[in-house]
């Protein structure tokens, strides 16, 4: 069975592109407000002029204000 993904170019991240200054997301007040803490693990599809063409949950933090606040933030990120 075809996974429906074809031509797709796998990298391994780089994590020394400091100077795209992607903001970190900004967290819910409301969620800081409840003490609510948490880590999300992303899935990103990036296109080739380093564009976020997908970001899914990969592992959710158990809330929806801080997982929907990270997609949110990523999904405006610039990639290399």
């Amino acid at each position: 069975a075809s996974s429906g993904v074809a031509n797709v170019k796998v990298t391994q991240p780089e994590f020394d592109a400091a100077y795209l200054r992607n903001p970190a997301p900004a967290y819910p007040t409301s969620a800081k407000r409840r003490g609510i803490q948490g880590s999300v693990l992303l899935r990103v599809m990036v296109s080739e002029a380093g564009a976020a063409r997908s970001v899914n949950i990969a592992e959710s933090s158990g809330f929806a204000l801080l997982d929907n606040a990270a997609r949110d933030a990523v999904s405006r990120w610039k990639f290399i």
